[in-house]
């Protein structure tokens, strides 16, 4: 498929490798850049065919009827809530998502959290700033034997799980399906 014009959404064109923008200029006659409140924004839609958005983007129905040649919205992350999909379906219009996209990043920054809420790492980076280095009334709380509970076992929801185990944690999940492979892991189902 071709597109006669791409409109990018907050992109600054370092998101991808230049290959990757070579393969998308050979998808499209026209490839257009602009910030979510740039003034022509409205006047580009008009002539977008394909419209590609990043996480946090809201493609309303004001946005869709704006693009009456819109075929296809793609969004660079996994997050589509920003997205009316129930509109953009009722216009034929594809909306894709990157699956996977950083599953690595969000289950490492939850177990992060929580080894930050555990540790009051926050609390003592201050009290170390102000050359205070007791440890007076810290509990040091440990990841190892904690039970998680993870709802969606999704890609992010298992490799969150995975690391939780590797911490020694048990890890006991809900998901729509039930996921085999994972609970031949330890990973235990429990009705939510």
């Amino acid at each position: 498929m071709k597109f006669k014009k791409i409109l990018l959404l907050g992109y600054s064109g370092k998101e991808m490798e230049e290959d990757y923008w070579h393969k998308l200029n050979s998808i499209t006659d026209e490839k257009t850049m602009l910030p979510y409140d740039d003034a022509s924004v409205d006047e580009n839609l008009k002539e977008t065919d394909c419209l590609l958005v990043k996480l946090g983007a809201k493609v309303t129905p004001k946005i869709i009827d704006n693009a009456p040649n819109l075929k296809y919205v793609g969004m660079y992350g996994t997050g589509v809530g920003g997205i009316d999909l129930k509109y953009a379906a009722s216009k034929g219009i594809t909306v894709c998502n990157i699956a996977d996209y950083a599953t690595e990043g969000v289950a490492e920054f939850t177990i992060g959290s929580i080894l930050e809420y555990l540790r009051e790492l926050e609390r003592a980076k201050t009290q170390a700033r102000n050359n205070d280095y007791s440890e007076a009334g810290f509990t040091g709380i440990e990841i190892r034997n904690k039970t998680f509970g993870i709802v969606g076992l999704g890609n992010i929801g298992k490799r969150t799980a995975e690391i939780a185990i590797g911490f020694g944690s048990k890890v006991s999940y809900w998901s729509k399906n039930r996921k085999s492979d994972s609970e031949r892991k330890g990973i235990v189902y429990k009705e939510l």
